[in-house]
């Protein structure tokens, strides 16, 4: 029995992937974003791509997006070369990128056009989820502004704050570990890289300092193209620092970057300080705790809604693209009558968490090598 409908609750990264999937598997789609907008909000930086999210983005999206996403990923550069203390001493070097590997990065704001594209139809924005009810015959999901929504499944691609998971699955938790990230962007020009580090120039490099760490990793887009926003050459820093109140202005919270560092090498100083302020932003560093397999139903989980990891190691998004690639496959198989709806989604669940949550454990670890300090609420 083919599939009627799937709702997609979330037009993140994750969502839009699985949506474009499924798609283009000629399975009908809508989304449902809280956000007002895409450009509603913080949409993060650089981030990048790694061989699991190449494939899933081949898998999914139609040719000419898939070119569109190469197109305006980051041009080639040097692979990071190691770590730094906070006065650019090489602490350990960065070992080679495997011969033929794909090593790109995105601007997670440009993926997400990329994504858009075809479905400007099939999402709604505005649309926050409040519940969900279920039956053996079909899903209904709630928002907030009092409307409801029908199909044959649903996937969770809510995020970190997912308000499916708490419903569905409570015991799925999400700890804090403790620490906050203050995120930046530095515009970068030809001046500026006549005196910046060449260490800095290329891929994600760290710099660990005595109270806090910096992640820095430049962007530069390979093709501008005019169907999604031009992006000039930015840097983008990362600075981690043990939790503590945070101001909530953005100009606030660029003082606090740049006094954190004061005493750093006079360059890393300078390019946190050249930033451009109104583009800073925080997070809260969470990683969710494993969970013990559920039952498939007509509801299943995607991305951070299911397992919420943290920046350090870049595989988050990677992560929920490759569990949209997935469960493209798999829906695609129940549409065809090659499998049972709810074996497809048993399927999906059983595979997903296995790497998933290996995932999370590997981002831990990463989070606890750069910031050099014990993590709280780690599992």
């Amino acid at each position: 029995m083919s599939i009627g409908k799937v709702l997609i609750a979330g037009g993140g990264i994750g969502g839009l992937c699985v949506a474009q999937g499924l798609q283009r598997a000629g399975i009908s789609v809508e989304v449902f974003e809280r956000d007002q907008s895409p450009n509603a909000r913080a949409q993060g930086y650089r981030f990048r791509i790694d061989p699991q999210g190449h494939e899933a983005l081949r898998a999914c999206l139609p040719d000419e997006l898939f070119d569109l996403y190469q197109r305006t990923s980051n041009k080639p550069s040097s692979p990071p070369v190691g770590a730094f203390d906070h006065r650019m001493n090489l602490v350990y070097r960065i070992p080679g990128i495997p011969s033929g590997a794909v090593h790109t990065a995105v601007n997670r704001l440009t993926l997400r056009q990329v994504l858009l594209q075809g479905l400007e139809s099939e999402i709604r924005f505005g649309m926050e989820v409040s519940g969900v009810e279920q039956d053996s015959e079909c899903v209904g999901v709630r928002f907030v502004n009092g409307e409801m929504a029908e199909g044959d499944l649903l996937i969770a691609a809510d995020g970190t704050n997912s308000v499916l998971r708490r419903t569905l699955l409570p015991a799925a938790e999400v700890a804090d570990l403790g620490y906050v990230c203050i995120y930046g962007r530095t515009p970068v020009d030809e001046e500026t890289l006549t005196w910046m580090p060449e260490a800095l120039q290329g891929g994600f490099t760290p710099v660990v300092g005595p109270d806090a760490s910096l992640a820095l990793a430049m962007f530069r887009m390979r093709e501008h193209d005019p169907r999604v926003d031009a992006v000039h050459d930015y840097l983008m820093w990362v600075l981690v620092f043990a939790a503590t109140p945070l101001p909530s202005s953005s100009a606030e919270l660029h003082e606090m970057a740049v006094l954190r560092i004061r005493d750093w090498h006079p360059d890393l100083h300078r390019l946190v300080g050249m930033a451009d302020v109104p583009a800073t932003f925080p997070i809260t560093l969470r990683t969710s705790r494993p969970v013990e397999p559920w039952p498939a139903s007509r509801v299943t989980f995607l991305g951070d809604s299911i397992h919420t990891m943290t920046p350090a190691g870049g595989v988050g998004a990677n992560t929920a693209m490759r569990d949209a690639a997935l469960l493209t496959r798999l829906l695609t198989s129940a549409d065809r009558g090659e499998l049972p709806l709810l074996e497809a989604i048993s399927q999906y669940e059983c595979e997903m968490r296995e790497y998933g949550f290996a995932a999370v454990q590997h981002s831990l670890q990463s989070a606890a090598n750069l910031y050099r300090a014990p993590l709280r609420g780690q599992p």
